[in-house]
């Protein structure tokens, strides 16, 4: 243990009701920058409380109501120990309870109003609604619900600092679930998390005029991800010898060698989006014939990044700000504050104030995995598919990316994908304390609109996966006046059948989002959006114009939609280690 200089310890922070258990994982950094994961710690809580027991392996126990900190530091060390608080809850006896934490954070989150419906009606309004508001321990109780079934709906009045909602409102429909934990996200509307990284090629080993790397976060929500933003935002880029800028993804950074001229920037920082929360930051980096200059879009690079060096940097905080005025044209279209250089204003995400990062790409990608893809389903022509690392914390990590062109459409419409022979590299620097996996998408390359996708796990990465089929996308209409969303009872059929029992709507006004979970059942009978309380603006699921969007998820064998949005075991905090499939679509 003498070469241990420092450690890190994940999660930070755990909500647990009385009889759950959870893992702490440490890992320990030496000082010739290697890392490796801790079978063994010394656990220690801080208070007397009594509320956990914790293993020297770092399992949790909790035993009675209580906060607790835990401190953890390697067995014989003297490193600075890392602390953990967690929060235990005591056992629902009677009625119901809604818990309501940050999502990034993990926090408890006070003074949130949940409105709360016992035995909800399958139209209208809720006849009895009650209004509680969260105390400290993020938790409201309804002592007298006594019906098989409760809505539920939580809204934070809490402002960004644009006067925006900093939180989505989040509601639940119809759950058998007696205590039912809701994580609230940032809210993305005129808002964007991200990060604003240098990436250095001198390590890289290979060789060509342009230097290229590019980079991402690991996502708490993969099913967030499409081709659109899988590397950020556009940018227009100007190349030597064209005249006009060519689009490339914000994340990219890139030289051009052009002999006795030197280098020459054509885009030297990497400014890309992601989730809020504690993620693993990748960086990818090569040099690549100069040609590969005009050919930077998201399958492009896809295309490029098997033959790059590789970075990682676990336990990066990454924050959710409100979107700022561009004032230099930063991302290259035309569009700024300063009148003399710009035909018009915008506002874009503060990638200024982002987490900034360092990235050195060193590492090869040595590791290979066949992955046999099934059709892609009609309307996508693209399959994205990744090496990842799994952990309820960081979310999914690619260690490796490649994407592959559909073959023409079958008489049904779908289309034929070759093998990929994936390349990645081994997880290190803490990320290896996750679960390996593969992670295949279905994209359209002209549209983010719809995606599909399934991810599988395994006790190691194989060397050969086959990927199950894709969910069809789900399809459904939403009545602002009505607050009713009707789905396609073909669409729900072929989707219960194929196993997904979790649906999510995610309704997006002008000021924030009201998202909803619900069971996905075979029929897609109508169902009522939950009234909501006042919150830090107006609903936007009563908008006029409100956009819809509808995630259909099906999840980890054991896991039911009932389970995973009840508060103890496994709860929607571990949505991205029991997600085994989803299908999203955004209808007109």
């Amino acid at each position: 243990m003498a070469n241990i200089v420092s450690i890190a310890l994940s999660p930070r922070v755990l909500t647990l009701v009385v009889g759950d258990t959870a893992q702490l994982s440490l890992v320990a950094f030496t000082l010739d920058g290697a890392s490796f994961p801790l079978s063994e710690g010394s656990f220690s809580p801080l208070d007397a409380s009594g509320a956990v027991t914790v293993s020297s392996s770092g399992l949790v126990t909790a035993v009675s109501a209580g906060t607790v900190r835990v401190q953890a530091r390697p067995v014989g060390s003297v490193v600075t120990p890392q602390e953990a608080t967690l929060t235990v809850l005591p056992t629902l006896e009677s009625g119901r309870r809604l818990i309501v934490v940050d999502a990034a954070s993990r926090r408890p989150l006070a003074g949130v109003e949940v409105l709360g419906c016992d035995a909800p009606p399958a139209s209208g309004p809720c006849p009895t609604p009650v209004t509680v508001t969260t105390d400290a321990f993020g938790v409201a109780l309804f002592p007298g619900f006594t019906g098989t079934t409760a809505s539920f709906s939580a809204a934070s009045s809490e402002p960004r600092a644009d006067g925006r909602p900093r939180y989505d409102r989040v509601s639940v429909v119809a759950t058998p679930a007696r205590d039912v934990l809701l994580p609230l996200g940032e809210n993305p509307v005129h808002g964007a998390a991200g990060f604003n990284a240098g990436i250095s090629f001198n390590e890289v080993h290979s060789s060509g005029e342009l230097s290229l790397g590019v980079s991402v976060l690991s996502a708490g929500d993969p099913t967030a991800v499409d081709l659109s933003n899988l590397f950020g935002e556009t940018f227009l880029v100007p190349i030597p010898g064209l005249t006009q800028r060519i689009p490339v993804p914000g994340s990219v950074v890139a030289y051009a060698s052009l002999g006795l001229a030197g280098n020459t920037e054509l885009k030297a920082r990497s400014y890309g989006l992601g989730q809020a929360g504690r993620r693993t930051a990748v960086a990818f980096a090569g040099k690549l014939p100069l040609a590969r200059a005009t050919n930077l879009r998201t399958t492009d690079l896809l295309a490029y990044t098997g033959a790059l060096d590789y970075a990682l940097q676990a336990f990066t905080p990454i924050t959710h700000l409100p979107y700022v005025p561009d004032e230099t044209d930063l991302d290259g279209d035309g569009l700024c504050s300063d009148t003399t250089r710009c035909t018009g204003s915008e506002d874009l995400p503060a990638y200024s104030r982002f987490t900034g990062l360092t990235h050195r790409p060193r590492r090869e990608q040595l590791r290979r995995t066949e992955v046999v893809i099934p059709h892609l389903p009609s309307g996508f022509d693209t399959a994205v598919v990744a090496a990842v690392e799994l952990s309820s914390e960081a979310g999914l990590m690619p260690v490796g990316l490649a994407s592959q062109t559909a073959g023409a459409a079958q008489p049904d419409g779908t289309r034929p994908v070759q093998p990929v022979l994936l390349r990645s590299g081994a997880p290190y620097g803490g990320a290896e304390a996750g679960t390996p996996g593969v992670w295949v998408f279905a994209a359209s390359a002209t549209s983010g609109a719809s995606i599909s996708g399934s991810i599988v796990r395994a006790a190691s990465l194989p060397t050969r996966v086959s990927m199950p089929t894709f969910l069809p996308v789900p399809t459904a209409a939403y009545t602002p006046a009505s607050r009713a969303l009707t789905p396609s009872a073909t669409s729900w059929n072929a989707l219960a059948g194929a196993g997904a029992g979790l649906a999510r709507v995610t309704l997006t006004g002008a000021q924030g989002r009201h998202v909803v979970f619900f069971a996905l059942v075979a029929g897609g009978g109508a169902l009522q959006v939950p009234d909501s309380p006042a919150g830090a603006s107006a609903d936007p699921a009563g908008e006029t114009g409100v956009s819809l969007e509808v995630a259909a998820l099906r999840l980890s064998p054991g896991v039911s939609a009932e389970g995973l949005l009840d508060a103890p075991g496994v709860n929607l905090l571990q949505f991205p280690v029991v997600l085994d499939a989803y299908s999203r679509s955004r209808p007109p």
